[in-house]
């Protein structure tokens, strides 16, 4: 018997980004995040970047599908406004499994070996991960 899916958007607060040298460089772009649910099971596609961004989206998919079990997490693609929200995500909902392509997690991985800092000064107060990337899909 097939499942209805239905898909819900959530989209972040605006947040704002700092320039190398400290000074406010403008709000970042919107950032969407697509809950895609079943009768029973909900996967997420994608994290905003903050600790406050991502309680705010917990909140959100908890009202959406109460009764629901997030199962996944996909990230799309490496950059981190894609996948900075993960270590928050994962502790409200600790059973979802990360995921991602093989590219992805490469991208990830380089990302966090080299290039932290860039993420990290622009958006000094993200939730930077620490953690191994997803496994991969």
């Amino acid at each position: 018997m097939a499942t209805t899916l239905r898909a819900d958007l959530y989209v972040a607060p605006p947040i704002p980004w700092a320039k190398p040298n400290g000074q406010q460089g403008g709000v970042w772009s919107p950032i969407s995040c697509t809950l895609i649910h079943g009768s029973e099971e909900a996967v997420l596609v994608d994290t905003p970047i903050t600790t406050s961004q991502t309680e705010s989206l917990v909140a959100w998919i908890k009202e959406r599908i109460p009764t629901k079990k997030l199962v996944k997490i996909y990230i799309t693609h490496g950059h981190g406004d894609h996948w900075f929200g993960e270590p928050t995500l994962m502790k409200h909902f600790p059973n979802a499994v990360p995921i991602a392509t093989p590219k992805v997690v490469a991208y990830i991985k380089e990302h966090l070996r080299n290039r932290m800092g860039v993420m990290g000064n622009a958006v000094p107060w993200s939730n930077r991960r620490t953690k191994v990337p997803p496994a991969t899909v």
